[in-house]
């Protein structure tokens, strides 16, 4: 029985799958592969609270096969694929976090070695390949046809990286067009995502833009705060504190925040030639003429980045040559 109820699983045919699976538990409600195959077939049918009543029924009987956590984390693969909800995205590490646990239970368990190598080539972790190639180790014929008929190359849609980087290229096509609080309800819904501190950085950085130019700047001042709390490393949380003075025109308190702009750009590498810009402009209106050195300073530093990014966009080319021929 065991046989048909895979066949019609491996068919789609869950409708069939769940009487045949239904039956074998009637004549033995305490076998483990019959509650395994129900819970699977749940969660291909996306019917999360029968599927979780499964897996916790195949929990209290046997929580030490190793097949048992991988449910858990193929329901949450499921959910992570088909959930629109920025934030949900945590699914993908939930999954991550149960074939591990299957790991633990048996190092070299096939499922959930072939599992952790999908999940880790959509979050581009680089270790995925050690993983498949231990799988070809441990079963050549299998390994190849998972790679073959299920492997996924396209990272899902919902993944957070790809939100993300969607979410802030639509930003800032809204900061560009003027388009301020349509950019700052983007960004508010980017938040919770799972990132690098650098990228939220960038995004908490993006949104005190918006209220600045919205001339929200109580609103910005308090935003600003919060940032230089978050990263005090980061000169970005300095500037719009120059900014927002310069606008206020308080260029006594504008001067004394873009100095440490570019005290703490220096510090950490970061220069970029708008902070030396806005220093021109102050000493510009105060009348001293130390003001072009200042714009030169911007000049050379706008230039130096370009070097810098037209070397980075060569080395990015060159990469992608050896992958081709790799």
């Amino acid at each position: 029985m065991y046989n048909k109820i895979q066949k019609l699983i491996d068919a789609e045919e869950y409708e069939k799958a769940l009487k045949w699976t239904t039956k074998l538990l009637e004549s033995n409600n305490t076998d483990v592969q019959g509650w395994i195959f129900k819970a699977r077939i749940y969660i291909d049918m996306e019917k999360d609270e029968e599927a979780i009543k499964s897996i916790k029924k195949c929990e209290e009987l046997d929580s030490h096969h190793p097949f048992v956590p991988l449910l858990w984390s193929q329901l949450y693969i499921i959910k992570a694929t088909k959930e629109q909800e920025l934030k949900d995205n945590h699914y993908f590490e939930e999954a991550l976090k149960y074939a591990d646990n299957a790991l633990a239970i048996n190092n070299k368990y096939f499922d959930a070695l072939i599992t952790k190598a999908q999940l880790l080539f959509w979050i581009g972790d680089e270790k995925y390949k050690e993983i498949v190639e231990q799988c070809y180790t441990i079963d050549k014929k299998r390994t190849e046809n998972f790679m073959k008929n299920c492997w996924i190359d396209k990272i899902p849609n919902t993944h957070p990286f790809i939100i993300l980087n969607e979410g802030l290229r639509e930003s800032d096509n809204l900061i560009k067009k003027g388009l301020f609080e349509e950019a700052q309800n983007k960004i508010e819904k980017l938040l919770p995502l799972n990132m690098e501190k650098k990228m939220k950085e960038v995004l908490y950085s993006m949104r005190i833009e918006c209220l600045i130019c919205q001339e929200k700047f109580a609103d910005a001042e308090r935003e600003t705060e919060k940032l230089i709390e978050y990263s005090p490393n980061y000169p970005m949380a300095y500037f719009h504190k120059a900014v927002i003075y310069w606008k206020l025109k308080k260029d006594n308190e504008a001067m004394i925040w873009i100095d440490q702009t570019i005290q703490c750009a220096e510090k950490e590498n970061m220069q970029h030639p708008q902070f030396y810009n806005l220093k021109a402009a102050f000493l510009k209106k105060q009348g001293d003429k130390e003001y072009g050195k200042y714009e030169q300073l911007a000049k050379e530093i706008q230039k130096k980045n370009m070097k810098m990014f037209k070397k980075l966009q060569e080395s990015i080319e060159d990469e992608d040559v050896k992958n081709i021929f790799s």
